[in-house]
């Protein structure tokens, strides 16, 4: 896991320094802002529930063992990967709830199934054993024409992956499938007869050599925290932010990210409106917690994640809205930013949230929203402090932060713009203190012509 360690001590001197102000009076009569901007797109037409591609055949896979193949890999140390997570640095707010494992998968350890007049369908079952969910790394993929690649969960069949054709979703060879809940992944490739034909069944396709074990089950934990005082999930001192509702808004902008490094990891970010209105989806976060292209292509951005109102219930994340796979516009280790487009498509009803690119007084009244242990929404409300360059202290006077906070957004509370991102900090229940956050004054003019009009986001 990616560590802050060096970063924060460099923002630890916010204490002890005070920045003298870089912008003359007339400058900062010009400084670039927006303010927020509500959802004006029409309503997307909810998709008919997907079924798997055999399924539509009319093949039924459950009619006897030997239908499908299966390579499975044995149980992870769950209590061990906990123990690690919990010996990390205090001040590194970003979340690992998943691990990369190798695996073999080849075409001779699936099934083919003959489709008369069609051409064949190959399947094959892989398996973490006792994993939450998992994420498929397909690579070396170059399908004929008409070929079609699916995956999807055994334990729920009704969202399925794909298709894929050709070479994939980044004419690349190589991407991650989505999250897939349970501990059983289902692949299906069907190849077109003519295909089959001229390479045969013993044709490597694609292969599968690593997968993302998810261990963490934030509403899960959440629970046992609760109920049984276990020592995951976040912390009791949190506030909701559903019980907020002045801040209903600004939290439809918020949203928790799961991309892979070598693990599953999770941060929190803001989706930024631009200054010409134009709703294109920029969405901001830490550049510790994604600073690569092949970090955002395998970004999922989990929306609306937080109680349907003050005391509600709590959605499972797997059943909230998502975007998949980002595309990197800039990223920047001196204020810690990275700024993503976000490729996949948005569900209706989110937020454009407004920022402020100038410098902020000491004393400003401050608001995070952020997904602390990758949990539900939370809202957090402190003070500015002192500030360097490129980091601003915020200390909080009501709730903190924890892992799985990185990136989220600070807010000018009288007039709810962002104003920087987490980096880190050594806030926690039980000790409200500061934490440390990418000054936007120093990221704005990286990206002020992104910001200015959006780009072409179709």
């Amino acid at each position: 896991m990616r560590k802050r360690g060096d970063g924060c001590r460099v923002a630890g001197l916010l204490g002890l320094v005070s920045l003298v102000s870089l912008m003359s009076g007339s400058a900062a009569a010009q400084v670039a802002e927006t303010f927020g901007l509500a959802d004006h797109r029409l309503p997307v037409v909810e998709k008919a529930e997907s079924r798997p591609l055999s399924e539509r055949l009319g093949l039924d896979l459950d009619a006897g063992r030997d239908l499908v193949g299966q390579v499975m890999l044995p149980p992870v140390d769950v209590e061990r990967l906990l123990e690690e997570d919990a010996a990390q640095e205090p001040w590194d707010k970003v979340l690992r709830w998943g691990v990369g494992r190798d695996i073999a998968v080849e075409m001779t350890d699936g099934v083919w199934h003959d489709l008369p007049g069609l051409g064949r369908l190959w399947v094959v079952d892989v398996v973490a054993a006792e994993a939450m969910a998992m994420r498929i790394q397909f690579s070396d993929m170059n399908l004929p024409e008409g070929a079609q690649l699916y995956a999807y969960s055994v334990a729920d069949s009704t969202k399925v992956a794909g298709p894929y054709a050709g070479t994939g979703l980044f004419d690349t060879g190589e991407f991650w499938g989505p999250t897939l809940l349970g501990d059983q992944v289902r692949i299906e490739l069907f190849v077109p007869r003519a295909a089959d034909l001229q390479v045969g069944m013993h044709h490597r396709y694609f292969r599968v050599g690593r997968i993302q074990h998810m261990y963490r089950d934030p509403v899960q934990e959440a629970f046992l925290k609760g109920e049984f005082g276990d020592e995951r999930g976040a912390g009791s001192c949190h506030n909701d932010v559903s019980c907020y509702p002045g801040w209903a808004d600004v939290a439809k902008a918020s949203a928790g990210i799961g991309w892979v490094n070598s693990n599953s990891l999770w941060c929190s970010g803001t989706m930024l409106n631009t200054t010409a209105n134009d709703q294109t989806p920029y969405w901001l976060t830490a550049n510790h917690c994604l600073s690569t292209a092949g970090d955002a292509q395998s970004a999922e951005i989990y929306w609306l994640y937080q109680r349907n109102g003050c005391g509600g219930s709590i959605p499972s994340v797997a059943s909230v809205p998502q975007s998949a796979t980002c595309q990197l516009m800039g990223t920047g280790s001196a204020s810690d930013y990275t700024l993503l487009m976000i490729r996949g498509e948005l569900p209706t009803g989110l937020f454009w949230a407004g920022w402020y690119s100038g410098t902020v007084s000491n004393g400003q009244d401050t608001a995070c929203i952020h997904h602390p242990s990758g949990d539900y929404k939370r809202i957090s409300f402190g003070t500015k402090g002192s500030n360097t360059t490129n980091f601003v202290r915020i200390n909080w006077y009501d709730g903190p932060t924890e892992p799985g906070s990185s990136g989220s957004g600070i807010f000018r509370t009288n007039t709810q713009q962002l104003y920087g991102q987490l980096c880190c900090g050594i806030s926690a229940c039980g000790s409200e203190t500061w934490d440390d956050y990418g000054y936007f004054f120093r990221s704005y003019p990286n990206i002020s012509s992104l910001l200015a009009a959006g780009s072409d986001d179709n």
